[in-house]
């Protein structure tokens, strides 16, 4: 497994965190507007904005399921390829780094090492596999 691949489930957070930030943003909006007068004829144009609003909101609800499932599927592959590392010790830094998204600073101060330590190590293996 590559170090992007293993990367995917940050990538697929950030992606689920800014459909759910815009499912709320659609969910919290308005569809009420003031009335507007312009004494000009209104040309006949009518529009839909509550379907327009349904069909919106339920695009981004399905894309927000995908990538769910993406992430799913994802963490599955990522969860797999730990099982197979006999070294507990690169388990638990690819695992710290992978799944739960954590810094090299934060890393090194979980397993009492400097982050650059923990970073050589995840790099070493990556290349060796």
């Amino acid at each position: 497994m590559t170090e992007k691949e293993l990367n995917q489930i940050y990538w697929i957070n950030i992606e689920i965190k800014k459909l759910t930030e815009e499912k709320e943003r659609l969910e919290n909006r308005s569809l009420v507007k003031g009335q507007e007068i312009t004494g000009l004829p209104g040309g006949g144009q009518a529009s839909d904005k509550v379907a327009d609003f349904a069909t919106e909101l339920a695009e981004i609800k399905e894309l927000l399921n995908l990538a769910i499932k993406k992430l799913y599927i994802t963490r599955s592959k990522v969860e797999r390829f730990l099982d197979t590392i006999e070294d507990s010790e690169i388990r638990l830094i690819i695992r710290l780094r992978s799944v739960n998204n954590l810094s090299w600073y934060q890393i090194g101060e979980e397993l009492g090492m400097d982050r650059r330590t923990a970073r050589n190590k995840y790099k070493k293996f990556l290349e060796m596999y």
